[in-house]
């Protein structure tokens, strides 16, 4: 019994230290019992471009309705910025269309689908701001230059140049309410008279506006918010104000518009769109 189980030990010792030997040679990428993988180098980081895209801005951001009563707030931008120096005017109307900027992103809108005042606007701002670049004195004789007028019309032009800052250049026909300070208030005590009751819930004066039909596109259901009371001036009278959010169905969609309500005597006078100042249907 011990001769036979002395070797047997031997032989046994001999092919444990045998494995262990080939898995001491075994490289670190061979597939283990576990599927291991060889070491794998990571990718670079991939660069990051930053783009910067600049509009020729052509109006301050105001209410544009189309012909079927829906608005949106949006600034009329260029399709291009034109050649000063070969008195080539920026693309204002292109295949029939016009751009707006809203929110950083550009929708093009079909001019026919404007409302006429609105559409009569834009061929006007087409208008002039052709006529400033016809009648650059720089651009006289080059090449491409369209004539120049032999006499100028003696009119001040609403429409910036495109080194001027849109929103100091342009006159604004139709401003919109301007807040009234402390001091002001004050001194408009008599006129404003008593504020109107009002809470985040909703302002009594301007629901029962909503509800005798004063104002037909703000349905009081789809009212967001409701600003705090305010006073503002408006064609020199001062005004109670407060201001509600709600979903406005436009062109493009659904857009979050703020209007605006002035009171005074416990009514409602008139609602206006807060930006741009232009009366609510």
């Amino acid at each position: 019994m011990k001769k036979t189980f002395l070797p047997c030990m031997a032989a046994l010792v001999a092919c444990l230290l045998s494995a262990h030997a080939q898995s001491s040679r075994r490289p670190i990428s061979g597939g283990g019992s576990f599927g291991g993988a060889g070491l794998v180098k990571p990718a670079p980081p991939k660069k990051t471009i930053t783009r910067t895209i600049t509009y020729l801005a052509l109006t301050k951001e105001r209410q544009w309705i189309n012909t079927t009563g829906k608005s949106i707030l949006a600034t009329l931008v260029a399709f291009d910025p034109g050649d000063k120096a070969k008195s080539v005017p920026p693309t204002i109307i292109k295949g029939g269309k016009i751009r707006l900027l809203k929110e950083k992103k550009v929708f093009l809108l079909p001019l026919d689908t404007l409302s006429p005042k609105h559409r009569s606007e834009v061929l006007s701002i087409n208008s002039q701001v052709g006529g400033i670049y016809e009648k650059n004195p720089a651009t006289r004789g080059l090449p491409g230059a369209p004539p120049i007028p032999p006499a100028p019309e003696n009119r001040v032009s609403t429409i910036p140049t495109p080194n001027a800052p849109p929103a100091k250049a342009i006159k604004d026909l139709n401003p919109p309410p301007r807040p009234l300070s402390a001091t002001e208030i004050r001194h408009h005590t008599a006129q404003l008279g008593a504020p109107p009751k009002s809470a985040p819930t909703g302002c009594p004066t301007m629901l029962a506006s909503i509800k005798n039909g004063e104002v037909t596109s703000i349905p009081q259901s789809k009212i967001k918010h409701w600003g705090p009371v305010r006073a503002h001036l408006w064609k020199g009278k001062p005004y109670w104000t407060v201001t509600v959010t709600y979903p406005d169905a436009s062109g493009f969609g659904s857009l979050d518009t703020q209007a605006m309500a002035l009171m005074s005597g416990n009514r409602v006078i008139k609602w206006l769109y807060s930006k741009s100042g232009e009366e609510v249907p």
